[in-house]
């Protein structure tokens, strides 16, 4: 009888969904405390393991990288580079989070973290050599940005706010931005600054950096673009006035004309939480995916991610979901499918295999670099480490990679 009830409630969730979205990994217990996919692969930190999908089994990750966590400690924050670079945090009861990195081996520190960093909230990966980390650190509660620049930390200054959930978004060496509950700030790389965005904004702000005419917000209403000191909506994406508003929870923006988000809705006497996500291409929105909870039942995106040629998300305590982004278009799924782009990370070469004769690389800095092609398809990889934006165009659509250079 209880099988037969938990098929039944397994049919009932299957059909809210639309089939543009897919489960991908089904979750039996609770959602994980972080979740990353890299190149088709997902890691999740749960309890005091690490461990990622294999042939649909989860495999932990040995050795452990915390193994003498005690009870009221757990593995927390994850951030995968590659199979054989993966950066993992712990909450420690007491004591100072730890923060290490995987080499493929082993588990090592990360230089000494500050005194009361209790909690890593965002990691944000530059290069071996400049790695950004929001921080709650206790006594008194405070939220910090530390930098590592391969040897040592340093405080960045963060102004003296209490926040226990601090994101970090990098897009140069003089543009790292710092979300927090209904803030955003911005580091030049000596002091940070309040930016304006006219409004209140309802809800902590993620920010989804293209280039510098294209600073995506959310955290309002309405999608945001706040590039060049202005605050210019993207589109209206609800279907009518009388539509029950909600206010955009999570954004991941490829270019101007290829933006996904999440919108976070309540319903109900109860307020349970639903959602929908909607795609813009540069005319209008189109929504790919609708959720409507019961009044009983919080249904909510935990994590949003993209990896290769697929949007992931995850509702919490339920299962990961993904949506194949060469469903959208002839023209998407033409020009995505022909292009491909690796390794990545790259180390001296990088191989580009496209049909399309138009292929750019950018520095963090918005700077076109050359590309010296030494074969038909493989070219000189940048010079320094760091991260950049590879763009290939047919004429009227552009496909744009970010690539690491190790």
């Amino acid at each position: 009888m209880k099988l037969l009830k938990y098929f039944i409630a397994f049919l009932f969730v299957q059909n809210m969904f639309s089939q543009q979205f897919e489960q991908h990994i089904t979750f039996t217990n609770s959602s994980p405390n972080d979740l990353d996919i890299k190149n088709g692969v997902t890691y999740v930190t749960s309890a005091q393991t690490i461990a990622k999908r294999i042939n649909d089994n989860w495999v932990i990750i040995t050795p452990e990288a915390f193994p003498n966590l005690g009870n009221f400690e757990t593995s927390y924050r994850i951030h995968v580079i590659s199979e054989n670079k993966i950066y993992a945090s712990s909450i420690e009861s007491g004591v100072n989070s730890k923060f290490k990195i995987w080499n493929g081996t082993n588990w090592t520190n990360i230089g000494t973290l500050p005194n009361d960093a209790r909690r890593i909230t965002d990691i944000e990966y530059v290069s071996d050599n400049e790695i950004y980390i929001g921080i709650f650190k206790f006594s008194p509660n405070k939220a910090k940005v530390y930098k590592f620049n391969g040897t040592d930390w340093s405080d960045l200054n963060f102004p003296d706010l209490n926040d226990v959930n601090i994101q970090i978004t990098y897009a140069n060496p003089t543009e790292i931005y710092a979300s927090i509950l209904n803030n955003i700030y911005l580091y030049d790389g000596s002091s940070w600054s309040n930016i304006d965005t006219n409004s209140s904004i309802v809800d902590r702000p993620y920010i989804s950096y293209v280039d510098e005419n294209n600073k995506y917000l959310s955290g309002k209403p309405q999608l945001v673009n706040f590039a060049n000191n202005t605050i210019e909506e993207v589109g209206d994406i609800y279907t009518s006035a009388a539509e029950k508003r909600g206010h955009i929870d999570r954004v991941i923006a490829f270019s101007n004309n290829d933006i996904y988000v999440s919108v976070s809705r309540e319903f109900g006497s109860l307020n349970a939480k639903a959602f929908f996500v909607s795609h813009w291409n540069g005319n209008e929105w189109n929504r790919i995916w609708t959720f409507n909870s019961s009044n009983s039942t919080d249904d909510y995106l935990t994590f949003f991610l993209q990896d290769e040629n697929f949007i992931y998300a995850k509702i919490i305590n339920r299962d990961l979901y993904k949506f194949n982004r060469n469903t959208l278009n002839i023209d998407e799924v033409d020009l995505i499918n022909k292009t491909k782009i690796y390794p990545n990370p790259v180390a001296d070469f990088i191989e580009i295999k496209t049909p399309y004769t138009s292929v750019e690389l950018f520095n963090s800095l918005g700077q076109k670099i050359e590309l010296k092609q030494v074969s038909e398809t493989k070219f000189e990889s940048p010079k320094k480490n760091g991260i950049y934006l590879l763009k290939i165009s047919n004429g009227k659509k552009v496909f744009t990679q970010r690539i690491i250079r190790e």
